[in-house]
């Protein structure tokens, strides 16, 4: 008797488990991040620090990537997220860019995909 009643609740229990596992996966998924092709330096990055840090003293100037990467303390350490939380902070403490309007968003994201991606002077 006992067996004829579980096993009924066992199928339910199990199809309402695998249902709405398929649910979720056809669900858009509006948590991931944005993809980002590969970031040319040259094309995308040194053109937002020319456009928006006019202190020569900042990242600007002929030898903006060498400033990024300069020893002892970088401000940009390849493929490691703190350098991206370092961004993040500056940015929205309004520490970066000094005088200026915040970069866009668009921008944020681009510098970190570059940084993720290797830092790579391209």
């Amino acid at each position: 008797m006992k067996t004829k009643i579980l096993i009924p609740i066992i199928t339910i229990l199990a199809l309402t488990i695998f249902s709405s596992c398929s649910k979720e996966n056809t669900k858009p998924d509006t948590q991931s991040p944005v993809k980002i092709d590969t970031v040319s330096f040259s094309r995308n990055i040194r053109p937002i620090l020319i456009q928006n840090c006019s202190d020569p003293n900042c990242h600007s100037g002929m030898d903006v990537y060498e400033n990024l990467l300069a020893q002892p303390k970088p401000l940009v350490v390849p493929k490691d997220t703190t350098s991206v939380f370092s961004l993040y902070q500056a940015v929205y403490t309004k520490k970066m860019p000094q005088g200026q309007k915040k970069l866009a968003d668009s921008s944020i994201k681009q510098i970190e995909a570059w940084i993720m991606q290797g830092a790579l002077n391209n």
